[in-house]
């Protein structure tokens, strides 16, 4: 009797592990649904040396509430030669690297004013920088882009 009893509460917690963890699946899979960044236009660019190149992008929220996204390029994602220069640009305000943009998105919605500038110099012919989106609470997500010298 004991022996079944042992049986029953083994089967018993092996069921609800499971369970429990497939719920935190679930879980993981909609945060990353909930936040998106996209292009607006071309990812990849050329320009002459000394110009500046600017890439059009907008964050995306598709939860039932108003987010505050925080918009960065992390330390790391910065693949530019070492004489140009990044800028994040929301309307007419750039904001300068080591400053992370904020904006409001509505629910089920878009913010589709944003830039980024890449300041290009005479040195180096390839540029590459990755913007990151987050919000409390949520996976990030990435966008690369690259600039070529002509």
């Amino acid at each position: 009797m004991v022996k079944r009893i042992l049986l029953i509460t083994l089967a018993t917690i092996m069921v609800t592990g499971g369970l429990a963890f497939e719920c935190d699946d679930d879980n993981e899979e909609s945060d990353l649904e909930n936040i998106s960044i996209e292009a607006a236009g071309d990812t990849v660019k050329s320009v002459s040396a000394g110009e500046t190149g600017e890439f059009d992008f907008k964050v995306l929220n598709h939860t039932e509430q108003a987010e505050s996204l925080t918009v960065d390029v992390p330390d790391g994602l910065n693949e530019l030669p070492e004489s140009w220069m990044w800028q994040i640009c929301i309307k007419d305000a750039c904001i300068m690297p080591g400053n992370p943009a904020t904006v409001e998105v509505p629910a089920s919605g878009s913010y589709d004013e944003l830039y980024m500038h890449v300041i290009t110099d005479d040195e180096g012919t390839e540029g590459k920088v990755t913007i990151e989106v987050t919000g409390i609470g949520t996976e990030a997500d990435s966008l690369t882009f690259i600039l070529n010298i002509e």
